[in-house]
């Protein structure tokens, strides 16, 4: 999935893990547009945790949405309960290119009346 995103422009960062994640976002000195994030994670960690944990300690409400083989109703009512899209696996590329689109957009859209971020002095 990074490739296909750096095929598209995209400047990705991946990590196995939060931590790995983290590291990687602190070496680039960057913070990250959006997170994509598997909904189970090695050690038990969902997705949502961790997206949690990096906005947090970030300090930034970063735009999100999950992936998952699963199909269990509980994953996909939890997804959005939390406020997530979820993409099931195997992942259609033109799917997650819209989604990506979307959810940037509506991000974007967000930040300000007009959609641009504001800046000042």
């Amino acid at each position: 999935m990074g490739s296909l995103l750096r095929s598209w422009g995209y400047r990705v960062i991946t990590g196995a893990s939060d931590n790995a994640a983290l590291v990687s976002l602190r070496a680039q000195q960057r913070t990250p547009d959006l997170i994509i994030s598997d909904y189970r994670l090695p050690g038990g960690k969902t997705g949502i945790e961790v997206i949690d944990r990096l906005r947090s300690t970030l300090c930034a409400d970063i735009p999100a949405f999950l992936l998952s083989g699963d199909t269990n109703p509980e994953l996909l009512q939890d997804g959005r309960i939390n406020g997530y899209h979820l993409l099931h696996k195997p992942v259609n590329p033109m799917v997650l290119r819209a989604l990506v689109t979307q959810v940037l957009k509506k991000y974007r859209s967000e930040l300000t009346p007009n959609g641009m971020q504001s800046v000042t002095d």
